[in-house]
């Protein structure tokens, strides 16, 4: 039994995991603190040879695979105001200016809209004439629509519907 464990004390000495790479200099984020990653293996310390990872299962000292980086703290994306909208109704969109005030130091996660609906109210409204008699009211259907007039006071009110 002794001898047993004296042996895999010994073989478990020979391998070692090592960093397949140094660190990567690619940070997760831009700025606000992300991490940095890298791959680890592990090898045959006699001969340099990649082994499978649970050759190396015993070794009490794992490599870092994440490192904190860029602690330093994203600015605030410059938003300028909206721009006139592009219909006056039934829908239309306005446009404004989203910059960072130095590249790459603003949280791409956080970035505003650029764009937004606007003047989403209907294009019909109600025509209203000053109070008198209607003294005739009548519709008649051309080939593409309907001509209501209604007639108060001798003036005549159109309305061509559709």
């Amino acid at each position: 039994q002794y001898s047993i464990k004296q042996l895999f004390i010994t073989i478990t000495g020979l391998f070692k995991l090592r960093p397949s790479h140094p660190l990567s200099p690619q940070c997760s984020k831009n700025c606000g603190g992300g991490v940095t990653l890298r791959e680890i293996q592990c090898f045959d310390t006699r001969d340099q040879r990649p082994l499978r990872p649970f050759h190396c299962q015993t070794v009490s000292t794992r490599p870092v695979t994440r490192m904190p980086c860029l602690p330093q703290p994203c600015l605030d994306w410059y938003s300028s105001s909206w721009g006139q909208c592009s219909e006056v109704c039934g829908g239309g969109e306005q446009q404004r200016l989203v910059t960072c005030p130095e590249e790459d130091r603003c949280d791409e996660d956080h970035l505003p809209s650029n764009i937004q609906a606007c003047n989403s109210q209907p294009c019909t409204q109600w025509v209203t004439g000053s109070w008198g008699q209607v003294r005739e009211a009548y519709c008649a259907h051309t080939n593409t629509a309907y001509r209501c007039c209604v007639y108060v006071k001798d003036v005549p009110l159109c309305l061509r519907l559709q």
